[in-house]
């Protein structure tokens, strides 16, 4: 599982706060272009959430593992080119501070082509998951979503 961090100047629990609003994805991933949770949970094991992507694609996310105020864990379908995909979030206090740490596992379909591409992909998700995290961090810590294409923020630190 490949895993990326960021420090984030404020409490676990307002960390947690906005990572647990599920529907507020497309706040902090430019990819999402809105978010809906389907079905009688929004939040917990066994929330589902649909994902309407940029170009036209539509992702479903299915929570497997929820520990509150701590982590979470879920499974995507409906990506393109992927067999499965899962990811978790972990909160930690670092004093007054947060380490916010996510881990993605993806597998690829078509086999040995499959494998061909991994490096192209953990490159692509190393990138899109930096640019995420720092405004996820902005969010966050300004109360708003920035306001700037992703690509611009400062890169954040991975430790506190």
């Amino acid at each position: 599982m490949r895993t990326t961090s960021v420090c984030i100047d404020a409490p676990v629990q307002q960390v947690w706060a906005y990572l647990a609003r599920l529907e507020d994805i497309q706040l902090w991933s430019e990819a999402v272009m809105t978010a809906r949770c389907d079905g009688p949970r929004s939040h917990g094991v066994g929330a589902e959430r649909t994902c309407d992507l940029a170009g036209g694609i539509t992702i479903k996310e299915r929570w497997l593992a929820w520990e509150e105020g701590r982590s979470f864990a879920y499974e995507g379908v409906g990506i393109p080119l992927v067999e499965r995909a899962q990811n978790e979030w972990i909160v930690q206090p670092q004093g007054d501070r947060t380490l916010l740490t996510t881990g993605a596992q993806v597998i690829l379909k078509g086999g040995p082509l499959g494998k061909l591409l991994e490096p192209l992909l953990a490159w692509q998700s190393n990138r899109m998951g930096q640019r995420t995290l720092a405004a996820f961090k902005y969010l966050v810590e300004h109360g708003e979503p920035p306001l700037v294409k992703h690509s611009k923020l400062p890169r954040v630190s991975a430790s506190c």
